[in-house]
Protein backbone atom coordinates (compact mmCIF):
# COMPACT_ATOMS: atom_id res chain seq x y z
CA UNK A 1 0.00 0.00 0.00
CA UNK A 2 1.30 3.01 -1.13
CA UNK A 3 2.28 5.86 1.88
CA UNK A 4 -0.37 8.43 2.22
CA UNK A 5 1.37 11.96 1.08
CA UNK A 6 1.98 15.09 3.50
CA UNK A 7 -0.20 18.27 2.92
CA UNK A 8 1.06 21.43 3.66
CA UNK A 9 -1.50 23.80 4.07
CA UNK A 10 1.04 26.86 4.51
CA UNK A 11 4.73 26.61 4.36
CA UNK A 12 6.98 29.20 6.51
CA UNK A 13 6.39 31.83 4.15
CA UNK A 14 3.09 32.15 4.16
CA UNK A 15 2.28 31.66 7.55
CA UNK A 16 4.88 34.64 7.74
CA UNK A 17 2.55 36.80 5.66
CA UNK A 18 -0.61 35.68 7.20
CA UNK A 19 0.69 37.25 10.84
CA UNK A 20 2.02 40.22 9.17
CA UNK A 21 -1.79 40.59 7.94
CA UNK A 22 -3.17 39.76 11.45
CA UNK A 23 -0.37 42.47 12.75
CA UNK A 24 -1.65 45.43 10.57
CA UNK A 25 -5.03 44.27 11.03
CA UNK A 26 -4.26 44.66 14.90
CA UNK A 27 -3.12 47.69 14.38
CA UNK A 28 -5.97 49.19 11.58
CA UNK A 29 -8.78 48.08 14.52
CA UNK A 30 -6.64 49.24 17.69
CA UNK A 31 -5.03 52.79 16.77
CA UNK A 32 -4.00 53.56 20.00
CA UNK A 33 -1.74 50.06 20.50
CA UNK A 34 -0.24 51.54 23.52
CA UNK A 35 -3.77 50.43 25.36
CA UNK A 36 -3.25 46.89 23.94
CA UNK A 37 -1.73 43.46 25.45
CA UNK A 38 -0.81 40.40 24.22
CA UNK A 39 -1.28 36.90 26.30
CA UNK A 40 -0.41 33.79 25.16
CA UNK A 41 -2.10 30.58 25.99
CA UNK A 42 0.83 27.73 27.11
CA UNK A 43 2.34 26.32 24.57
CA UNK A 44 1.46 26.90 21.20
CA UNK A 45 -0.10 30.33 22.07
CA UNK A 46 3.43 31.53 23.33
CA UNK A 47 5.48 31.62 20.08
CA UNK A 48 2.60 32.66 18.11
CA UNK A 49 2.09 35.69 20.73
CA UNK A 50 5.97 36.51 20.43
CA UNK A 51 5.52 36.79 16.63
CA UNK A 52 3.09 39.21 16.82
CA UNK A 53 4.80 41.21 19.31
CA UNK A 54 7.33 41.38 17.19
CA UNK A 55 5.26 42.33 13.73
CA UNK A 56 3.73 44.70 15.86
CA UNK A 57 6.37 46.22 17.01
CA UNK A 58 7.99 46.63 13.67
CA UNK A 59 5.67 48.70 12.29
CA UNK A 60 3.93 50.69 15.48
CA UNK A 61 7.77 51.15 16.90
CA UNK A 62 6.90 50.29 20.28
CA UNK A 63 6.26 46.58 22.07
CA UNK A 64 3.00 45.49 23.57
CA UNK A 65 3.60 43.74 26.85
CA UNK A 66 3.22 40.67 26.71
CA UNK A 67 1.86 37.85 29.26
CA UNK A 68 1.74 34.20 29.22
CA UNK A 69 -1.07 32.05 29.93
CA UNK A 70 -1.61 28.43 31.37
CA UNK A 71 -5.05 26.90 31.40
CA UNK A 72 -4.51 23.65 32.53
CA UNK A 73 -6.83 23.43 35.13
CA UNK A 74 -9.98 24.66 32.80
CA UNK A 75 -9.37 22.60 29.96
CA UNK A 76 -12.43 20.40 28.92
CA UNK A 77 -10.28 17.11 28.43
CA UNK A 78 -8.35 17.63 32.01
CA UNK A 79 -9.32 13.70 33.15
CA UNK A 80 -8.23 12.32 29.67
CA UNK A 81 -4.50 13.95 29.93
CA UNK A 82 -3.66 11.92 33.34
CA UNK A 83 -4.04 11.82 36.35
CA UNK A 84 -2.58 15.03 36.99
CA UNK A 85 -2.23 18.18 34.94
CA UNK A 86 1.13 19.80 35.11
CA UNK A 87 0.43 23.76 35.92
CA UNK A 88 3.24 25.92 34.49
CA UNK A 89 3.57 29.52 35.86
CA UNK A 90 1.20 32.35 34.25
CA UNK A 91 3.15 35.03 33.76
CA UNK A 92 1.11 38.44 33.63
CA UNK A 93 2.99 41.50 34.69
CA UNK A 94 0.68 44.13 33.99
CA UNK A 95 -2.84 45.83 34.73
CA UNK A 96 -5.59 43.93 31.62
CA UNK A 97 -7.77 46.65 32.79
CA UNK A 98 -6.36 49.57 33.64
CA UNK A 99 -9.75 51.63 33.80
CA UNK A 100 -11.11 52.61 37.62
CA UNK A 101 -13.69 50.40 38.27
CA UNK A 102 -16.04 51.31 41.34
CA UNK A 103 -16.51 47.83 43.33
CA UNK A 104 -19.67 46.80 45.88
CA UNK A 105 -18.19 44.78 48.23
CA UNK A 106 -20.87 44.35 50.62
CA UNK A 107 -24.63 45.23 52.13
CA UNK A 108 -25.58 45.80 55.45
CA UNK A 109 -29.17 44.79 55.79
CA UNK A 110 -30.69 43.90 59.18
CA UNK A 111 -32.34 41.09 60.08
CA UNK A 112 -35.67 42.46 59.95
CA UNK A 113 -35.35 43.81 56.34
CA UNK A 114 -33.77 41.27 55.07
CA UNK A 115 -35.49 39.06 52.18
CA UNK A 116 -37.66 42.64 51.37
CA UNK A 117 -35.68 43.68 48.70
CA UNK A 118 -33.93 46.51 50.58
CA UNK A 119 -30.49 45.33 48.86
CA UNK A 120 -31.71 45.65 45.36
CA UNK A 121 -32.44 49.28 46.77
CA UNK A 122 -28.97 50.02 47.96
CA UNK A 123 -27.48 47.87 44.85
CA UNK A 124 -29.81 50.59 42.28
CA UNK A 125 -28.72 53.72 44.85
CA UNK A 126 -25.17 52.89 44.28
CA UNK A 127 -24.87 52.38 40.35
CA UNK A 128 -27.14 55.74 40.68
CA UNK A 129 -24.63 57.28 42.60
CA UNK A 130 -21.41 55.51 40.79
CA UNK A 131 -23.17 56.92 37.45
CA UNK A 132 -23.67 60.65 38.70
CA UNK A 133 -19.77 60.61 39.73
CA UNK A 134 -18.23 59.08 36.28
CA UNK A 135 -17.82 56.16 37.19
CA UNK A 136 -17.02 53.94 34.25
CA UNK A 137 -18.06 50.87 35.23
CA UNK A 138 -19.44 49.21 38.25
CA UNK A 139 -18.44 45.41 39.96
CA UNK A 140 -20.13 43.49 42.35
CA UNK A 141 -18.69 39.96 43.68
CA UNK A 142 -21.98 37.82 44.62
CA UNK A 143 -22.75 34.57 45.43
CA UNK A 144 -24.20 32.23 43.38
CA UNK A 145 -26.68 30.31 45.49
CA UNK A 146 -28.65 29.02 42.26
CA UNK A 147 -31.74 29.45 43.99
CA UNK A 148 -31.06 27.79 47.10
CA UNK A 149 -31.58 28.89 50.32
CA UNK A 150 -27.95 29.97 51.42
CA UNK A 151 -26.74 31.08 54.80
CA UNK A 152 -27.16 34.72 55.57
CA UNK A 153 -23.33 35.16 56.52
CA UNK A 154 -22.83 34.67 53.02
CA UNK A 155 -24.96 36.93 51.81
CA UNK A 156 -23.35 40.29 52.33
CA UNK A 157 -22.03 40.54 48.99
CA UNK A 158 -25.48 40.11 47.42
CA UNK A 159 -26.38 37.48 45.18
CA UNK A 160 -25.76 36.85 41.10
CA UNK A 161 -29.32 37.03 40.73
CA UNK A 162 -29.86 40.50 42.02
CA UNK A 163 -26.94 41.73 40.24
CA UNK A 164 -27.80 40.01 36.91
CA UNK A 165 -31.80 41.42 37.60
CA UNK A 166 -29.89 44.88 38.09
CA UNK A 167 -28.64 44.52 34.18
CA UNK A 168 -24.82 43.25 35.18
CA UNK A 169 -23.11 40.69 33.71
CA UNK A 170 -20.68 38.01 34.79
CA UNK A 171 -17.51 38.98 33.93
CA UNK A 172 -15.14 36.38 35.50
CA UNK A 173 -14.80 34.08 38.66
CA UNK A 174 -12.60 34.34 41.52
CA UNK A 175 -9.80 31.98 42.46
CA UNK A 176 -11.48 29.73 45.51
CA UNK A 177 -8.93 30.15 48.68
CA UNK A 178 -8.88 27.62 51.16
CA UNK A 179 -12.45 26.62 51.59
CA UNK A 180 -13.95 29.34 50.26
CA UNK A 181 -15.76 28.62 47.02
CA UNK A 182 -15.20 30.79 43.77
CA UNK A 183 -17.32 34.28 43.44
CA UNK A 184 -18.27 35.76 40.32
CA UNK A 185 -17.26 38.78 39.47
CA UNK A 186 -20.16 40.86 38.22
CA UNK A 187 -19.87 43.95 35.34
CA UNK A 188 -22.14 46.66 34.23
CA UNK A 189 -20.80 49.06 32.13
CA UNK A 190 -22.18 52.83 32.74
Amino acid sequence: MPEPKSLSVMDADKIDRSLTRIAHEIVERHRDVGRLVLVGIRTRGVPLAQRLQRKIGAIEGKDLPLGILDINLYRDDITSVGPSAILKETIIHFPIDDRPVWSIVCFVVSRPARRSGVARVLLDAAVAYARSHGAPAVEGYPIDTRGSRTQSAWLYTGTLSMFEAAGFHIAGWSVPVGKNTARSIVRLEL
